[in-house]
């Protein structure tokens, strides 16, 4: 038999051929899309296409969820600790209040003042960097300032203030909430 019929049963064995290989040999001629969309039949002509295609697809989804979750409780740990702070910083101003105005020893008394920005200290570390300095600001402040509550107007101001400022960073780090 001449060689040119064996090419010619070939090329018609191989035009018959409806495996993914000879989808990827058609596909080396003609135009990008076809190739594409060749391509496509090819692969979900393999038996597992449709298995690997879900596998990835859940692997993906999978993914974003776990992140989303991480994402939504770090924020609820940040809310849940602004708020706590917001609490204390204005526990922490009633203590102030008590003993300078009202010169109550009981209401006013500074171990209470210390436990209130001892744990202002601790929360801010939660929520972020700039509430963490702010709280540490009215830490020192209050060391310097707590024995002359009860007489000294310009001590009582100067802590009034930073309280202030650290409730401004409080509610600045919460609006930034995602």
């Amino acid at each position: 038999m001449p060689s040119w019929r064996n090419s010619r049963k070939r090329a018609r064995a191989e035009a018959a051929d409806e495996s993914p290989a000879a989808d990827l040999r058609a596909m080396k001629t003609g135009c990008t899309v076809a190739r594409f969309f060749g391509f496509i039949r090819a692969f979900f002509r393999w038996p597992s296409a449709t298995a690997v295609v879900s596998l990835l697809l859940a692997i993906t989804g999978f993914s974003y969820n776990a992140w989303q979750l991480e994402k939504s409780e770090e924020n609820s740990v940040i809310r849940s600790a602004a708020f706590q702070v917001l609490n204390e910083l204005a526990a922490l101003e009633q203590v102030i209040y008590a003993g300078h105005y009202d010169q109550d020893p009981a209401a006013g008394n500074p171990r209470r003042g210390w436990v209130k920005v001892g744990l202002v200290t601790d929360l801010a570390a939660l929520i972020g960097p700039d509430a963490e300095a702010a709280a540490e600001q009215v830490k020192s402040v209050w060391a310097d300032s707590w024995p002359r509550i009860p007489a000294d107007r310009a001590a009582v101001d100067r802590l009034i203030t930073e309280i202030d400022r650290a409730r401004a960073a409080v509610k600045s780090r919460l609006e930034d909430i995602d």
